[in-house]
């Protein structure tokens, strides 16, 4: 009878190299349906202010018999994929203070949900299975430490049977990625191989608005024969907030002075808290305080105060010196992200793309310097 496992494939190993390749060996038999990637890396001695495990790793990969790629993307993505999956952020632990273990978790899923019946990968049917974790932290006093990347990975498979009927593998890989322009749109040829299940474009630069670096997003087939989308990005977005209900927040521990911002890569900031978790000086009868006093895209831009009680000259200064706070934020959407579901569109669970010569999407360009990505779930059928 068939059951479930879940079972460490790599546990807590720590990399001898501070750029490198990971490379660990997949089942070769039963059934994969999630596996999660789990990096942590130390700060430097002075802090890593703005940085989080996402600028550790570069690219997580699985590829099969040594060319069949099965996944492909950077953790920008992944988490926001994530965050569609499972309507909240990855499971993840960020603080600026120096030499503190920050960690993410990156799923990597081959079903629609973690334990799909009918959508998974059949590891039998390979000769060679990889995942390939590319790590770079950057070894700096004000960035991360030197031999501190650590690696850990689950897998939940199923054992002894299959689980249902096969259908195919949810294949997710990024399918292109540019930086954009100040105006103008880019057209891109979308691959027309796979049935597909849903397309992310993901945009990000640092304290810019939604919708500025792209302001539109549109599906051409076969040269605007059919135009199954043409929305404002904000618009997109909003949409995607009511059909999914993700919940876009952070939680963040940082390390700032005065006027210092904070880029906490949660978009359409509704709410932010931040509190003070510096202890208070008792010998010199100092007391610390922190808020948020303005908001830019995702930057948090903050007030840090000091306050002398000393009895007869007590004073109000701004604290020019890092003090540690807690910083948590909640904003609408998938944050620098839209989504486009095929499912259902053409009365199928999926899209099929070769009933047209051409399928294209068109981005509308308002704002130059966004890292743009394009990226793509489709449906692999492993026979």
């Amino acid at each position: 009878m068939p059951y479930k496992q879940l079972r460490y494939l790599l546990d807590a190993e720590v990399q001898a190299s501070d750029d490198a390749t990971k490379i660990v060996k997949l089942p070769l038999s039963n059934v994969l349906h999630t596996l999660w990637v789990k990096v942590a890396c130390t700060t430097g001695s002075t802090n890593c202010k703005d940085q989080d495990i996402d600028n550790v790793v570069d690219k997580i990969e699985v590829i099969g018999n040594g060319s069949e790629v099965l996944f492909s993307m950077t953790p920008q993505e992944i988490r926001r994929w994530a965050l569609l999956d499972y309507k909240n952020p990855i499971a993840e632990y960020v603080d600026e203070r120096p030499g503190k273990v920050m960690h993410a978790v990156y799923p990597i899923l081959f079903g629609r949900y973690e334990d799909d019946p009918n959508y998974w990968l059949p590891c039998d049917r390979f000769t060679d299975l990889e995942l390939r974790i590319k790590y770079s932290p950057t070894i700096a006093n004000t960035a991360w430490a030197s031999g501190t990347v650590t690696i850990t990975v689950m897998a939940l498979m199923t054992m002894g049977g299959p689980p249902g009927e096969y259908r195919g593998t949810l294949r997710k890989t990024t399918i292109y990625d540019f930086t954009t322009a100040a105006s103008g749109d880019e057209v891109i040829n979308l691959p027309r191989r796979l049935l597909w299940r849903r397309l992310m474009v993901y945009c990000y630069e640092a304290g810019i608005a939604e919708g500025t670096d792209i302001s539109r997003v549109k599906l051409s087939l076969n040269n605007d024969e059919l135009i199954p989308l043409n929305i404002k990005w904000l618009d997109l977005q909003e949409w995607n907030q009511k059909l999914w209900d993700v919940h876009n927040y952070r939680s963040m521990i940082i390390h700032r002075a005065n006027d210092d911002v904070v880029h906490t890569k949660v978009s359409r900031i509704q709410a932010a808290i931040v509190k003070s978790i510096e202890s208070a000086d008792i010998t010199n009868d100092e007391l610390y305080y922190l808020h948020a006093d303005a908001f830019a895209g995702d930057a948090v831009t903050l007030e840090s105060l000091k306050a002398d009680l000393t009895a007869g000259s007590e004073d109000l200064t701004a604290n020019t010196s890092n003090i540690a706070g807690m910083l948590y934020v909640v904003g609408i959407g998938i944050p620098h992200a839209v989504v486009i579901p095929f499912e259902g569109w053409f009365n199928e669970g999926y899209f099929d793309p070769t009933r047209y010569d051409l399928v294209q999407l068109v981005l509308t360009q308002g704002g130059a310097g966004g890292d743009a990505k394009v990226s793509l779930e489709e449906i692999l059928r492993i026979g």
